[in-house]
């Protein structure tokens, strides 16, 4: 009975360490109508409150992407999706700029075009790794 009981404590180990808060779902407030969401560990969207897909907007976004690298303002959000399909290796990375105040994206790009186009709006925003631009901003768990 105690092999048992130490055999099933060691199956339970490993388990609960993937329930951590870390792998759950959260968001992080941009202002007060825009939110990432973490809806699992390696898919990042931008939304809106009303959880409308802020990358969706033009039906043209790949849902296989996450929010790798990003930044922010009051004005301004930009950000570069990979796409998490390992099976994709050859696709290209994305490149998203949202004007808050209008509600307009742009995008997808390409980094060229994403480069350009930040040039061209006097954007002085630069991309970070997802977890180092959120460090020490306030997850809200769902």
């Amino acid at each position: 009975m105690k092999k048992i009981i130490g055999l099933l404590g060691i199956c339970l180990i490993p388990w609960l360490a993937g329930c951590g808060l870390e792998n759950s779902d959260y968001e992080i407030k941009v202002n007060d109508n825009l939110y990432l969401s973490q809806i699992n560990p390696q898919q990042v969207l931008l939304v809106r409150s009303d959880d409308s897909i802020i990358i969706d907007t033009n039906n043209d976004a790949d849902v296989s992407r996450s929010i790798a690298a990003l930044d922010w303002n009051k004005e301004y959000f930009i950000a570069k999706s990979d796409v998490i399909d390992i099976d994709k290796e050859s696709t290209k990375p994305l490149y998203w700029i949202y004007n808050i105040k209008e509600d307009k994206l742009d995008g997808s790009l390409s980094k060229a075009a994403f480069d350009k186009l930040l040039a061209e709006k006097g954007i002085t925003l630069t991309l970070e790794k997802y977890n180092k631009r959120i460090k020490g901003e306030n997850k809200i768990y769902e």
